[in-house]
């Protein structure tokens, strides 16, 4: 079995579970509903696949919170270990919450910052505005990579950059979150003011 790159354990073992706890202390019960619950060989087969079914599986958004007396909320968890001033988003995981929004209103992105002590922001997914730019690390796919991208984000400026084969990077195109950006809340805000509404 291969070993699981940090990302993952970061988003897995850190993350989830601090979202988790912050809605359960809410009274909100929530459950896992991402791909973490699916088989390896599942994970492995959707990889690099770019349709909307595969990139809507493959990226199902982490958990889903039952709101009492209200409409369910789905819950797309990204994370960051302390280290920049902004969250990463891979391409295919912004194209698919779209989908998820659009189909399964409202989805909620929580943005895990785990530095010490760590902290959680939170947003609806409508709010997130198409990127100004997208990052492709140049791996051997770059080229039909950039032609897709250009094709479904014409108005983006795409910035090559060397592939990373860093744990903590996917080697996937992506885009930047910064944490200052105007529509990031702080969680206790977001739950208070639009979560429990």
């Amino acid at each position: 079995m291969r070993e699981r790159p940090e990302r993952m354990i970061q988003h897995d073992e850190m993350a989830i579970p601090i979202i988790r706890n912050m809605l359960k202390e809410q009274g909100l019960p929530c459950y896992d509903v991402g791909v973490e619950t699916d088989r390896e060989e599942l994970r492995q087969a959707l990889l690099g696949r770019h349709d909307t079914a595969s990139i809507m599986f493959r990226f199902r958004p982490d958990l889903i919170c039952l709101r009492p007396g209200r409409s369910s909320v789905l819950i797309e968890a990204k994370s960051e270990g302390g280290r920049y001033r902004h969250f990463s988003v891979e391409v295919d995981s912004y194209r698919a919450a779209r989908h998820w929004d659009a189909i399964c209103p409202p989805l909620m992105y929580a943005f895990a910052d785990l530095s010490q002590p760590p902290r959680v922001y939170a947003c609806w997914a409508a709010e997130i505005p198409e990127p100004l730019e997208i990052r492709v690390p140049q791996r051997w796919d770059a080229a039909a990579t950039e032609a897709r991208i250009r094709a479904e984000f014409p108005n983006t400026t795409i910035r090559q950059e060397p592939y990373n084969p860093d744990p903590y990077r996917s080697g996937t195109p992506y885009l930047l979150i910064p944490k200052k950006a105007p529509y990031l809340r702080t969680w206790d805000k977001f739950v208070a003011n639009e979560l429990l509404r």
